[in-house]
């Protein structure tokens, strides 16, 4: 009988290393794989590169014979995903891949489209809305939607799974690393695909597909204010209103055109948030009104109906507020007041808090959270020790949290620290309207407390995220305590290596209320931040986290014991 054969010896007793760094390798040296450096590089003080996994799909419709592409299956491609970039794909990933994949995608055809597909449904599906699941049943009959799908997948799939970035040595975690760049080139395929196919389109074809051009415009702009592209964005809302001109009357009898029509005006608002923040002093006084379209039928009924009602309502207090303050601080600098003009802000505000309570009165009078929000601030309401033992207020969803921490930023918005005349000084802390703001800055608070970060990450992509939120709001606060809760909550970002949030940067928010605290324990209450100089918005964050060089701005407000308006030029950063 034949026996097994002895092994073989071992030519050496060395263990070489499989996934080594690429230093190691050329040099021939044992590597222990320590990351971010390995133990080697680190001692000679060189620089330590791992090699970063490629992925290649095969198309199944292409010819057996090309050998330019490597077949991979899907379970395969997600396990290797999940294992590299850790993320919460739910309950029996693999299952969910290939039961949940045909209901809204028939027209996938290759490995790829099935990994971006599986990322809109379980990603971005949650954060845009339900009138986007039904419409992405359509992308069997428009390639134009269907390609924005992908587009608006690989482009969050890219900035949810961030690679390490070897050319930067900052000790800034968001500056070491980067979008995925696979991903992102897949993004730029896709959106690319959509554009020259939308040039193609003919009158019949526009006749014939109104809602899904439109969704698909509608997903360009999300994805365009996601990266702050916002000559991206004017370029498609020129497209948009185009469409509007002609299909308006076409696409409001449409089932799902109403729908369409209102989150096309979250977008802008969405969209206007962004940009107005990190702006110069020039930029936000230039802003015009921010307008809601006509009243449609059924539109508080839904859910994006209150959401774009509860967002026009936050973004003009937010304008108004800002455009007061900035009139207080130029009347105290030249000693020329214009009560004239100061009244006709408080109208303004008047209008709005008019309009918030109006919208309140419209949802469930049974919910409990609805009549806490609702009561109005004592006159002895005092934010520094309420925040010592803050009660969250909880919610069944993260829309509906969301939807009440708009109302109470709102409300915070809709105070104005003045008597009836600009002339006169500003209060202090005790005043009637310092109370009011403390009071809603605290039930927004209790709304934040309640919010866990993974939601806010993943449900805020697409719409006003907390964070800014919060910095809004800070800068319409005295309390210190306040400040620092908000500081420790942007902390937790970091700890998770979450580096943006409603797509705006964690640590430029963070750095910016860090200021601010600074600012105030110094006795200088901030409530207006201006960029030294204007540059559009920044270039886009395609491949990084930030969009904006932020070295030091300009910062606006009021000393705290004299009552005397300053302006002054700080550097961010640690001190």
């Amino acid at each position: 009988m034949y026996e097994a054969a002895p092994s073989r010896p071992r030519k050496t007793n060395i263990t070489r290393s499989r996934y080594g760094c690429k230093q190691c390798r050329q040099k021939r040296a044992k590597c222990d794989e320590r990351k971010p450096r390995c133990s080697l590089c680190d001692r000679v003080g060189r620089t330590c590169e791992y090699p970063q996994l490629a992925y290649q799909f095969r198309n199944h419709n292409a010819s057996t014979r090309d050998h330019n592409f490597v077949k991979i299956h899907p379970q395969r491609t997600m396990t290797v995903l999940k294992h590299k970039y850790p993320m919460d794909f739910g309950n029996s990933v693999h299952d969910s891949v290939i039961l949940d994949f045909h209901l809204s995608a028939p027209r996938v055809r290759t490995e790829r489209q099935l990994l971006y597909m599986t990322h809109w449904e379980k990603a971005c599906l949650p954060a845009l809305g339900s009138i986007f699941a039904q419409l992405s049943t359509y992308g069997d009959r428009c390639s134009i939607l269907f390609d924005a799908i992908l587009a608006l997948s690989a482009c969050n799939m890219s900035r949810t799974y961030p690679e390490f970035n070897t050319s930067q040595t900052s000790r800034d975690q968001d500056l070491t690393h980067r979008p995925h760049t696979a991903h992102f080139v897949c993004n730029q395929t896709y959106y690319n695909s959509a554009i020259r196919r939308l040039i193609g389109l003919t009158q019949d074809d526009y006749q014939n597909n109104q809602s899904s051009i439109l969704a698909a415009l509608l997903l360009f702009c999300y994805m365009e204010s996601s990266v702050c592209n916002f000559r991206g964005y004017s370029c498609h809302v020129k497209g948009i209103s185009s469409l509007l001109e002609s299909e308006k009357e076409i696409i409001e009898n449409e089932a799902s055109g109403i729908e369409l029509l209102t989150i096309w005006e979250h977008s802008k608002f969405y969209n206007w948030w962004i940009r107005v923040h990190f702006s110069t002093l020039n930029f936000q006084r230039s802003q015009n009104a921010v307008h809601l379209e006509p009243q449609r039928p059924g539109r508080h009924q839904s859910g994006s109906g209150r959401r774009a009602t509860i967002l026009s309502i936050l973004c003009e207090s937010y304008r108004i507020s800002s455009q007061a303050y900035l009139l207080w601080w130029e009347c105290q600098t030249s000693n020329n007041y214009h009560d004239e003009k100061y009244e006709y802000y408080n109208r303004l505000l008047y209008k709005e808090s008019q309009r918030l309570d109006k919208w309140v009165s419209e949802l469930d009078a049974s919910d409990s959270a609805t009549r806490l929000l609702s009561i109005g601030p004592s006159t002895t309401f005092n934010l520094d020790k309420a925040s010592q033992q803050l009660q969250p207020i909880c919610f069944a969803t993260h829309e509906e949290a969301l939807d009440y921490a708009y109302y109470a930023a709102a409300r915070v918005m809709q105070c104005l620290p003045w008597e009836a005349k600009i002339s006169s000084n500003m209060p202090s802390d005790d005043g009637v309207a310092c109370t009011k703001s403390n009071y809603w800055m605290t039930k927004l608070l209790q709304v934040v407390q309640n919010i866990k970060h993974s939601d806010a990450v993943s449900h805020n992509v697409y719409t006003i995220g907390v964070s800014s939120l919060l910095l809004a709001c800070i800068l319409r606060s005295t309390s210190v305590t306040a400040g620092i809760f908000v500081e420790d909550w942007l902390n937790e970002f970091g700890k998770a290596q979450i580096f943006e949030e409603g797509s705006l940067p964690i640590a430029q928010m963070r750095a910016i209320i860090s200021m601010i605290n600074r600012q105030k324990r110094d006795g200088f209450d901030v409530f207006a931040i201006s960029l030294v100089a204007e540059d559009d918005g920044g270039p886009g964050k395609f491949n990084s986290y930030h969009n904006q060089i932020l070295d030091d701005v300009l910062i606006f407000g009021r000393e705290s014991h004299t009552g005397h308006a300053f302006s002054k030029r700080v550097p961010l950063g640690n001190e």
